[in-house]
């Protein structure tokens, strides 16, 4: 008897134990894979991703997300629209050329991150260029490819600038702020978070560069989003939303606390230096992820008109044949109501 009670007191506890298993075992099978590719190395920025997967967010969305740094927003959007990777972080203006060039495999954007764009000019603060204007019969250094220099025609234009009378230095990015440093050139191009900071670390006093955003002066483009492959958004829709709540809901815990953010980029990349980053997180934060539309409309959204002004300017400097719809660049389908987006 006492033989047949243990055999008995062995199934039970085995059964109990496949019960308590099942349900584990069940998430794990329907858990989606997202394959996402940053828009570059990992920064400070970047944490609102790092953070959602550090903290559980995408698990609880039923979400195994893993994280690849690229060569930047073009080589971003070639990864999404090749398959490699379902979702990625490119930027918007990028995405406009691609989906110009590429009508039948175009990327949506379908969380807008950056409502504000990063894209800025820099000058030494004892330079003679007090305005952007007067970058006439000056010379302005980048490399071809940055998305400052790239949208500064579009500039050019809306202040009746003659580019003719720039004259354009093409450089390595390695020696683009050296080089401003130095007075090989007057201005340069660059994303604020970076260039400022690069210029910084030269030695650089911060008092002694003068700088201007693009978005400062009247010319707001968009910047980074979350995009999505076609395919991505037809096969796994709940996904797509998924991701969306738990980057939205990391957003709300950096703003409170930015320093979750820098521990989960530290975590991703332990040779970054953590105050550095912490800086570009808090220009990010200023400049671009928390501005006053953001506050008003919450966080992720576009305003459609506003984007379709800065969509004719990016097909005019970018010299492209075709302009794509707003639609065809940005669904908001899959974004929680407003009320759950507001950030303060």
């Amino acid at each position: 008897m006492k033989n047949r009670n243990r055999i008995a007191f062995s199934v039970s506890t085995a059964i109990l134990a496949m019960a308590a298993m099942a349900p584990a075992d069940a998430r794990a099978q329907d858990e989606v894979d997202i394959a996402f590719t940053l828009d570059w190395v990992a920064q400070g920025p970047h944490g609102i991703f790092f953070h959602a997967k550090d903290a559980g967010y995408y698990e609880e969305e039923g979400l195994n997300v893993t994280f690849d740094p690229s060569q930047g927003s073009g080589d971003a959007a070639n990864r999404i629209a090749g398959g490699s990777h379902d979702m990625g972080f490119p930027d918007i203006n990028s995405l406009i050329e691609f989906n110009s060039q590429n009508p039948d495999n175009a990327i949506q954007t379908v969380l807008m991150v950056y409502n504000s764009g990063p894209f800025s000019i820099f000058t030494m603060a004892d330079s003679d260029i007090q305005e952007i204007s007067d970058l006439e019969g000056h010379t302005l250094g980048a490399p071809s490819f940055d998305a400052s220099m790239r949208l500064f025609p579009a500039v050019a234009a809306e202040l009746g600038m003659d580019m003719d009378a720039i004259n354009i230095e093409n450089m390595s990015p390695q020696l683009r702020e050296t080089m401003l440093v130095r007075g090989d050139v007057d201005a340069i191009t660059g994303h604020v978070w970076s260039s400022l900071l690069n210029i910084v670390q030269t030695g650089t006093p911060e008092e002694d560069v003068r700088y201007f955003l693009y978005g400062d002066v009247g010319i707001d483009f968009y910047a980074n989003g979350v995009a999505v492959s076609s395919e991505f958004q037809q096969e796994h829709p709940e996904a797509v939303e998924g991701f969306i709540r738990a980057t939205i809901r990391s957003v709300k815990d950096i703003v409170e606390n930015p320093e979750l953010a820098i521990d989960a980029v530290m975590e991703f990349e332990p040779l970054l230096d953590r105050d550095i980053e912490r800086a570009r997180l808090d220009l990010a934060l200023e400049c671009c992820l928390v501005t006053e539309t953001v506050q008003e409309i919450g966080f992720g959204a576009i305003d459609p008109d506003r984007f379709e002004e800065a969509l004719v300017k990016v097909v005019e400097a970018f010299g492209l044949d075709r302009a794509p719809s707003v639609d065809e660049m940005y669904n908001p389908d899959y974004l929680p109501p407003a009320e759950e987006r507001m950030i303060q």
